[in-house]
């Protein structure tokens, strides 16, 4: 079965779970979910999928469930695969499931002070209204379906990093996300 990755990304935001679909090399499209860990990876991967253009012209992330991989986002091949029947409903349930057995374990879930130094308070400060400057009121697209909005707030990262960006859509919704995981339309 043939299921959207952004479905799946949506509905584990929804959930107050960090999820977006990246293009991660060669046109493989993988839903990378929660904390970005010490080494620049996601908690979990799910994947391959590849890209796809809808006919309303947007393009979308679409993976096989009898080929998708749901594990860490590393070379260890410590995960399962979907179901051949799965739809994004199980395949969410399934990346939920994963992410909190990856963090009952204890695995790493983003920064830590060992390797990474959070900036003095003075220099957050400066950096955030630095980023509210530059981002908030600019227009910018999701990648898997080019809908377009303004970002109305803008957070910096604690630890330099691309801030995070209250993004609401031209479709009605808001959302919040990295600077990284989306893209920045030219000023009109």
């Amino acid at each position: 079965m043939q299921i959207d990755l952004a479905v799946v990304a949506e509905q584990l935001r929804a959930d107050g779970i960090e999820a977006d679909v990246a293009q991660t090399g060669g046109g493989v499209a993988t839903l990378l979910v929660g904390n970005e860990t010490d080494d620049g990876r996601a908690e979990i991967a799910v994947g391959p999928g590849s890209f796809a253009t809808a006919t309303d012209g947007t393009v979308r992330g679409i993976a096989d469930t009898e080929e998708l991989y749901i594990g860490l986002d590393d070379d260890s091949n410590d995960g399962s695969y979907a179901e051949a029947r799965d739809d994004e409903d199980a395949v969410a349930a399934k990346v939920a499931a994963a992410l909190a057995e990856v963090r009952d374990a204890g695995a790493p879930q983003g920064p830590t002070a060992a390797t990474l130094t959070s900036l003095p308070p003075e220099q957050l400060q400066a950096e955030q209204a630095y980023v509210e400057g530059r981002y908030v009121g600019r227009r910018f697209r999701r990648v898997t379906d080019r809908t377009e909005g303004t970002a109305t707030a803008a957070k910096a990262n604690a630890y330099g990093g691309n801030p995070t960006l209250t993004i609401t859509w031209d479709d009605g919704t808001a959302s919040q996300r990295s600077l990284s995981a989306v893209v920045s339309l030219p000023p009109t």
